[in-house]
């Protein structure tokens, strides 16, 4: 009786053939893999670090194609206090309204204080009424409604644009400066036409604060 004996070849490393074409198909190529590039910021970000020649002073980058980007000179003001007016250096205006003894603890939290409104009328522009040397005469030493305030407190022209304050900006201000009638009242600045009032220190406004630039 013959017997026919069918020998199957086959690779010693368990591969077929067909895996051996295809190892070979990608040696015939070099892959390449690309680094993604990061960069440090946004476009049009802008930030304060401490200045290089002097650790008490600020310096201003802006970010451009990616990276941050060295702008002028050292400042004396900087971080959370960026705008530098009559010798101190002032925040922005907080980014969410308040109560006022929240705002007095925003305020400290961040290196500051809470201006008095002797301070905060320092800001006011284009309504003499209520500037400093205004005839309005809520003071930090005349600080009842019933004896200070009088109609030369009430706002000028009205606008949005920021002009009735030297830092170009908009809304209600609490100040420091307590209603001397009644203590659960305090002064405040509508920077929208220059208006002095007082609130309820639960009422919820924005707040400026404030440190010396010295």
């Amino acid at each position: 009786m013959l017997i026919a004996i069918f020998v199957v070849s086959g690779c010693s490393d368990g591969k077929s053939r067909a895996d051996e074409n295809i190892d070979a198909d990608f040696d015939d190529y070099d892959l390449e893999f690309v680094e993604e590039e990061s960069y440090e910021c946004q476009p049009g970000e802008t930030r304060f670090i401490e200045c290089e020649t002097d650790s008490e002073k600020f310096q201003k980058e802006k970010c451009e194609n990616g990276y941050w980007k060295t702008l002028g000179e050292c400042l004396k003001c900087g971080g959370m206090f960026p705008n530098e007016f009559d010798e101190r250096c002032w925040s922005d205006r907080s980014e969410d309204e308040m109560t006022f003894y929240n705002a007095r603890f925003y305020c400290d939290k961040i290196g500051g204080i809470m201006p008095d409104i002797d301070l905060l009328r320092t800001l006011i522009k284009n309504c003499p009424k209520t500037e400093t040397d205004g005839e309005c005469l809520v003071f930090k030493s005349c600080s009842s409604k019933s004896k200070c305030w009088n109609e030369n407190c009430l706002s000028c022209e009205t606008a949005m644009d920021g002009s009735h304050s030297v830092l170009g900006q908009t809304g209600i201000g609490w100040s420091a400066t307590v209603d001397f009638d009644n203590m659960y009242y305090a002064w405040s600045i509508s920077f929208f036409g220059g208006r002095i009032e007082s609130y309820y220190t639960h009422e919820k406004h924005y707040v400026w604060c404030v440190r010396s630039s010295l």
